[in-house]
This record gives structure tokens, sequence and C-alpha cells, in this order.
């Protein structure tokens, strides 16, 4: 499932930018999300975004997006416990390139673990570094059957 605002057109749930992060006119050449989309998101290395709060249930193993540009794309999951205490899961690095390609999964399998003393919310917290990214379409477990 799309995550909230994770096409970053206008109507949206809104991230949190910060570091020069920014939604722009640009939209990945697939039109995963809808052939009427016409935004992604630009960050700037040293940027970042953090996704609303969303639901997570066991079984959420992957998260995918587009991605393009020059730089890594660090994606880490923030989980939300019972207690109120966070814990912050490092889901891995993805390296962008020159043109619009679908990122490899981004493996949950921490945060499933973690999610059984949680609340089962998450949310997700994208930083650019070693040169712009851009990104779009963030989804969650692309592949499971509903």
């Amino acid at each position: 499932m799309l995550t909230p605002g994770g096409s970053f057109e206008d109507g949206t749930p809104s991230w949190a930018l910060s570091g020069g992060a920014k939604i722009v006119s640009g939209n990945e050449s697939f039109f995963l999300n809808s052939k009427y989309d016409r935004k992604s998101l630009y960050m700037p290395s040293g940027s970042s975004a953090t996704s609303p709060t969303m639901c997570f249930a066991a079984g959420d193993w992957h998260l995918r997006f587009v991605g393009k540009g020059s730089g890594r794309i660090r994606v880490t999951v923030t989980v939300n416990s019972l207690l109120g205490v966070v814990s912050v899961l490092d889901g891995g690095t993805v390296r962008a390139d020159g043109t619009w390609s679908p990122s490899p999964e981004v493996s949950l399998l921490l945060s499933n673990v973690g999610g059984l003393l949680t609340t089962k919310a998450i949310s997700l917290r994208f930083t650019a570094s070693d040169g712009a990214s851009q990104i779009d379409d963030v989804y969650l477990d692309p592949w499971k059957d509903t």
C-alpha cells in the first residue's frame, strides 16, 4: 500500500522536511500511483524527510520506492512502543542513479520483531548523502497479497 503522503501530491498527508528537502514538479517516469501524478520529493545531500506515522502489521516485511539522483538514501524506521519509548532501526541505504528506477526491497524485518511490543505504528525517515536524490511513490510491502 502507498504510505501516507508517499506520492507527494497536493492534498496528501505532509512529510516533515528538513535541510532543504522539498516537494518539486516532476513525477517518477512509471506513474506507479497514478497517471495524473506530477510531483516528487527532492533531497539535497544532508537533508531528510520523515513520513507521517502509519499502521504496521506483522507481515509488512518490505518497503520500496522509486528514486533517482547522484547520492545515497538512508532509510530509518521509527517504532513507537506501548510505553511511549521510540526505537530507531536502520532500514539500510539505497544508492540512487541518474534515472528513475525502483529501489531494491528495504527490509523491515527488525521492525516486525520490535513490533511485537509496540503500538504497531511506525514512521519512515529518508536521509540523503553524497549528492542530491529524488524519491517518489513510497510503498509498504508492495508485493504482499491482500
